[in-house]
């Protein structure tokens, strides 16, 4: 059985291992690293302390999205400057099974009570599955970031 909740202490340590996979699976993906370095927490630090974060600040919030018990996706929402932002995963394997568009309900539930209207949210390029979940809530895609590089071989 399938089931999006709130995150709770004891899910730090699976929500570190799928952070560690989804940090693997962006690695080398156009714009994988560089979204990476722009989050505000990585993989590198401790778990526990970070994910614990979020209960001392009430302007985030993180779900879990289950399968069989087992953790297969989250999503963390969070606010700064009254623009709320947004980041979701769901492992590979359990994609096409209806876990991200559970978790972006939550999300978009709890900015609602937040009364925040403006939401970003970040999609690789080519990952035109999560784009199009995110089209599908009325996301509208406002910027596209371009690189050259005068170094042959570098972008």
């Amino acid at each position: 059985m399938s089931l999006v909740r709130d995150s709770h202490p004891g899910d730090a340590v699976a929500l570190h291992s799928l952070w560690k996979i989804c940090i693997e699976e962006f690695h080398g993906r156009r714009g994988g690293d560089e979204l990476v370095a722009s989050w505000p927490v990585t993989a590198q630090e401790d778990p526990f302390a970070v994910f614990m974060s979020q209960f001392a600040d009430t302007r985030s919030r993180v779900w879990v999205g289950e399968h069989h018990d087992l953790i297969v996706g989250s999503s963390a929402a969070w606010v700064t400057e009254e623009v709320g932002h947004l980041a979701i995963y769901v492992g590979a394997e359990h994609r096409r099974f209806g876990q991200g568009p559970k978790l972006l309900e939550k999300a978009m539930e709890w900015f609602a009570l937040e009364k925040i209207s403006t939401i970003d949210a970040i999609a690789l390029p080519g990952d035109r599955d999560l784009k199009s979940l995110f089209e599908k809530s009325d996301f509208k895609a406002r910027l596209l970031i371009m690189r050259a590089s005068l170094n042959p071989g570098e972008a």
